[in-house]
């Protein structure tokens, strides 16, 4: 991605880069911080998503979607990837009950892992399964053609 070779001025580092490249990178460290909302759209942006042929997750299907296709059911119960015994049960769209206290997703996933943030379909697995949310929503957008 980088080439030294490719230094616009040699007394300095800024190298010539793609804007699909640039925005790549920039998205990538966004993911690492889960700070995605914080991205816009600047220079590279539409080559990258064409490029990759992905959607971002902004524009991905939300909990309530992934409740209306029975991919989640209010009652199951989930933990979060690697931590089997620390369970939660699914109250709604928005929220869990775990150890009696009900809270977002989010936040007991940040609880189990003992992080700030979390992407939650990444890590959140019905009991009883091996695929995360994540993988099973996108199984189920590419079924509906999506």
């Amino acid at each position: 991605m980088l080439d030294p070779g490719s230094r616009i001025n040699d007394k300095r580092e800024f190298f010539k880069l793609d804007p699909a490249d640039a925005y790549a990178l920039l998205y990538s460290i966004a993911i690492i911080h889960g700070r995605t909302d914080k991205l816009t759209d600047g220079p590279g942006r539409k080559e990258y998503i064409n490029e990759t042929n992905t959607s971002s997750r902004a524009n991905l299907p939300k909990m309530k979607w992934c409740l209306d296709n029975g991919l989640i059911k209010v009652g199951d119960r989930v933990f979060i990837k690697e931590n089997e015994d620390e369970v939660a049960t699914v109250i709604d769209d928005k929220k869990v009950n775990y150890n009696g206290e009900e809270m977002n997703y989010n936040t007991f996933g940040c609880k189990i892992m003992g992080w700030k943030t979390i992407q939650i379909y990444s890590f959140l697995i019905t009991e009883g399964e091996t695929k995360t949310l994540g993988q099973k929503r996108q199984e189920k957008m590419e079924e509906l053609g999506l």
